[in-house]
């Protein structure tokens, strides 16, 4: 719905760092303005250039850039602390698109790595959710009992929005950010 056009993401491992800045300089020579009636080279939102959008990047970088994190450090990869201030749409840029081809060694471990939270992890964030509902759900009654209709229709409001994000959780499934939130919460079974 915006910043339409021809976009590719080519990752490699990190022992072939030295190959993404001369891909990248490949591509910037040799893709075409369009491509099939579909523009190769456009400006973003973020960006006013006109250029390509094929990234180069190291399976780590791709995902230290959308996470803020690195999940393949160490045997161990993300700490609890940092499973916890990851974002469902962060992870979703990780792993959730199409991968056509994959020659890396890296990508395969970073998806599967991130397919969902440590089980420690996974109790913690749904006890908070389901605490979050407990402690909110008298209010909303009590603040209509006094005579706030609106402050209770904004508390029946942020419950459902919990209990949406409940329903991703108990699905296993990542949490989109808000504009494509009820579109996957109704593909959810």
């Amino acid at each position: 719905d915006h910043d339409w056009g021809l976009r590719l993401t080519v990752l490699v491992d990190e022992a072939d760092r030295a190959a993404v800045r001369p891909v990248t300089e490949l591509l910037a020579r040799g893709l075409p303005d369009q491509f099939r009636g579909r523009p190769a080279r456009f400006a973003t939102t973020w960006d006013t250039a006109v250029t390509h959008r094929a990234e180069v990047a190291t399976v780590t970088d791709f995902a230290v850039s959308r996470l803020g994190v690195n999940p393949l450090a160490g045997p161990a990869g993300l700490s609890s602390l940092d499973w916890l201030v990851l974002t469902g749409q962060s992870v979703l840029e990780v792993i959730a698109g199409p991968v056509y081809a994959d020659s890396t060694t890296e990508l395969g471990i970073l998806r599967r790595r991130l397919a969902w939270y440590p089980a420690d992890v996974e109790r913690y964030v749904l006890a908070c959710g389901w605490q979050r509902l407990c402690q909110r759900m008298p209010f909303v009654g009590r603040t209509a009992d006094t005579g706030q209709p609106l402050q209770s229709r904004l508390l029946s409001a942020g419950l459902a929005s919990d209990l949406i994000s409940l329903a991703f959780l108990l699905h296993r499934r990542w949490e989109p950010y808000e504009k494509w939130r009820e579109a996957l919460f109704a593909r959810l079974p």
